[in-house]
Parts: C-alpha cells; structure tokens; sequence
C-alpha cells in the first residue's frame, strides 16, 4: 500500500495535532500570531524551502513549533528545510522529547514581551537533535536551550546574535562541530548547566568571549 502523501499546509495559523507527514506549499508571511503549531507526535514538517515570517504587530510568537505538556511531551517531531523570521522563537520546543530540527535557516528574530528573539529555542524538552542550521541576526541567541537535557546541537552555523549558542539549566547536552563567529559570544554555558560536553567547535571574531562557562555568580 503506497504511503499516503504529505498534508499540505497552507495558511498561518496552522495547528497540527495528528500525526503525519505535512508540507508547506507556499510562503506563510507576516503571521499575525503563529506560523505553525505541532500538538502531536510522529509529525514531520516539510518547510519545502518556504518561509515563515511573523508581522510586527506586538502579538508575534513563534514561526514553526512543536508543543506538548509537562508529563506528556510529543515526540519524533521532525522540523525541517525553510526559513524562519520576524517571530519571537524562530522554531520552537517546548516540552518535546526524541525529535529534530535540521536544515533550518533562522534569521531577524525578535524581542517581545517574555519572549527572546531567538532563532532555535529547545525549552523543557530531551533528548533532540539540532543538525546542520544556520542561525543569525537574531537579537538573543542564536540557539537557545533552556532546562533541558540530553540533547544534541551538532554541525550548525550562528552568526551575528547575541549568543552563538546558548545554555541555561541544561544538563548532559552535547555541543560538537558547531561554528560561531560574529556574535557577542560564540557558546555560552550559563548558571546550572552541568555535565556537558564541549568539543570540536570553531569560535572565532565574537566580540567578547569565544567560548564562556558561568556560574552562579556569572
């Protein structure tokens, strides 16, 4: 039996709480809210090349997002192939275990209220791979992770934000092979992230630290 085509998806907005395979067949610019929504697990969402942006209304959240509960993440969600900006979270994870952001441009980002202007956000969620992105122009971090565990940020590129890469509470994560230059700083491990490994990463031209380790104190 032959699989069933990808879903496409078409409009900002979107919220996708079946799992599937699923497709954006054209840009979704100035989203007045959300670009895209994942609730479920065993989602793979093919960006196509395409873009999300989200309008500079005081109301943008995030661009492409997967979403679950404490206690019951979603898991093998699988974000790949466009480009994010103008969103408060590029693509996020929030409470998302065992998935994977790859081959994500996220760029132009932006401060709103409690959110970072962050160009790949993994927030509260385990055990995921960020693969082969490019991040920049963010006005926060690059890549961001937040009380999170387990996870893998491997061959990606963050140019010009705030932070390269950046942790905070996070804890058994690997970060290998990334590149960062331009930045305020290239990686930067904050207050209560321990236990994580930092090896074979390029750091070069950050304005004040190539690689950083903080604790309480900073």
């Amino acid at each position: 039996m032959l699989a069933a085509p990808p879903q496409p998806v078409t409009e900002c907005g979107t919220i996708i709480t079946e799992p599937g395979k699923y497709r954006l067949v054209n840009d979704l610019l100035d989203c007045p809210n959300n670009g895209v929504i994942i609730y479920s697990s065993d989602v793979t969402l093919d960006l196509m090349g395409y873009t999300i942006s989200c309008a500079d209304n005081g109301l943008r959240l995030g661009g492409a997002m997967a979403w679950g509960e404490p206690g019951a993440p979603v898991r093998n969600v699988k974000i790949t192939n466009g480009q994010v900006t103008g969103c408060s979270d590029g693509v996020l994870f929030a409470f998302v275990e065992d998935s994977k952001i790859w081959k994500m441009i996220s760029w132009g980002n932006r401060y709103w209220e409690g959110a970072s202007g962050t160009g790949i956000t993994v927030w509260l969620s385990q055990n995921n791979v960020i693969m082969h992105n490019h991040t920049y122009g963010n006005d926060d971090a690059g890549i961001g992770s937040w009380e999170s565990s387990g996870n893998l940020f491997k061959h990606n590129t963050s140019t010009d934000n705030l932070w390269g890469i950046f942790t905070r509470q996070s804890i058994n994560s690997q970060i290998l092979c990334n590149r960062t230059w331009d930045n305020a700083v290239g990686i930067a491990l904050t207050p209560g992230s321990n236990d994580n490994l930092v090896r074979g990463n390029i750091a070069s031209y950050n304005y004040f630290e190539g690689i950083s380790i903080a604790g309480m104190a900073w």
